[in-house]
């Protein structure tokens, strides 16, 4: 049942590929199907189809746009589904993946609540492979920010950790990076200093800053034997003597997302960009959207320097 959860979240949405075969669908439905395709990266099919949105008056310019952005993606992460069979998973569960690159980078990406990272694992290890970072690709099923750990790996946070690090180390990269969206967000920062990491990439964290916050999702979350230390990430950043650079991207006009960053960018180490004009949580998926994703991880990796931390 794990197994296939993840599986369908790295496929397009149900019913997306039915809209594009019906003749009836109307031209907003097609295009909206066409985002479906490009976040789990099925690039080519939506390009066929939004050459032809392209055409019509009430799609033609977010048509054009999303034709260049796919077309960019395509030059970017050429071919989804080569070398997919070299993917190591966890052979129970399935909810740890491993692509090594032979690279000094190895990103370790956290998955949100809908088990993607955004975009779909699958779509990222591409992105990542073309990158030139070895990738592992973790997912917490049940949606407890990963304080119940990765099924396969452990139950908790301290038994987690040191699996996933064995993981990384396995991989060979010196640099370690981690990477999530939303409550992915979250467990990117939660682990990184466990894992060793050099930095933190971080769209749209869920981040709880008061202790009534936290202590309100942890019984929410059925995680109220745990203390509200345990997702206090300001309190954890504050006591790392070296912690980890954590860059924050989210929406400039979502105003959960913006006060989440500005709850931690006091700190050292911290650093934000907003995304103009975004009133959505889904910071991750507009950078793709944008063309602006695969620049945004360049810049980013090409910032950190070659030692581990």
């Amino acid at each position: 049942m794990t197994r296939s959860l993840i599986e369908r979240a790295s496929r397009p949405a149900p019913g997306t590929v039915e809209r594009l075969a019906d003749p009836a669908s109307r031209p907003q439905e097609r295009l909206d199907a066409c985002l479906a395709l490009i976040e789990v990266g099925e690039l080519e099919p939506a390009a066929v189809e939004l050459v032809g949105l392209t055409m019509r008056p009430e799609t033609a310019v977010a048509a054009v746009r999303l034709l260049q952005v796919c077309r960019r993606l395509q030059e970017q992460a050429p071919n989804l589904h080569e070398g997919l069979a070299a993917i190591e998973r966890d052979p129970a569960t399935g909810c740890w993946w491993a692509a090594p690159a032979g690279a000094d980078t190895t990103v370790v990406a956290f998955a949100g609540a809908a088990q993607r990272i955004g975009i779909s694992a699958y779509f990222l290890l591409r992105i990542l492979g073309r990158l030139g970072c070895n990738t592992v690709v973790v997912f917490d099923t049940g949606n407890r920010l990963y304080l119940r750990g990765v099924p396969g790996l452990g139950s908790s946070v301290a038994e987690t950790a040191p699996a996933l690090r064995s993981i990384v180390t396995r991989m060979g990269g010196e640099r370690v990076v981690c990477l999530g969206q939303s409550a992915g967000g979250f467990g990117a920062i939660r682990y990184a200093g466990a894992l060793g990491a050099r930095a933190i990439l971080a769209f749209s964290p869920l981040v709880y800053a008061t202790p009534t916050i936290r202590g309100r999702w942890l019984q929410r979350l059925g995680l109220d034997d745990l203390p509200e230390t345990e997702i206090d990430l300001r309190a954890q950043r504050l006591a790392d003597p070296a912690p980890p650079q954590l860059h924050i991207v989210h929406g400039a006009l979502h105003a959960g997302d913006r006060a989440a960053a500005a709850s931690l960018a006091d700190l050292p180490g911290v650093t934000v960009a907003e995304i103009a004009g975004l009133r959505h949580h889904g910071s991750l998926q507009a950078s793709v959207m944008s063309g602006q994703f695969v620049s945004t991880l360049e810049s980013f990796l090409a910032g950190l320097g070659p030692a581990a931390r």
